[in-house]
């Protein structure tokens, strides 16, 4: 089994139901968005919030493009799963005897 402190963010989010990524994407497009130019009242951060403001686009537009691979992947392991169950339960039934 492989070690889970060697999983990157995007191995766990694909981990997680499709609307995980979703949700995440527009909590952090917010957070990178909109909270920033809060810091507007320090000097300091006046530059760490531009380039946090610059970079919250291409951010959340990774976490929403794992939506659709992540929806894709649990379609694929349902399918997977219910002809899995359907073999099964064939192999089980007894063929009639004559």
């Amino acid at each position: 089994m492989p070690d889970p402190k060697d999983d990157s963010i995007l191995d766990i989010v694909l981990a997680r139901p499709w609307w995980v990524s979703l949700a995440i994407a527009a909590i952090a497009y917010v957070a990178w968005r909109f909270v920033p130019p809060l810091t507007a009242g320090h000097p300091q951060l006046a530059d760490l919030a531009a380039g946090i403001m610059r970079v919250a686009p291409p951010l959340s537009i990774m976490f929403a493009a794992v939506v659709p691979v992540a929806l894709l992947s649990k379609l694929l392991r349902r399918r997977a799963r219910k002809h899995a169950d359907a073999s099964e339960t064939h192999a089980k039934v007894p063929s009639p005897r004559r």
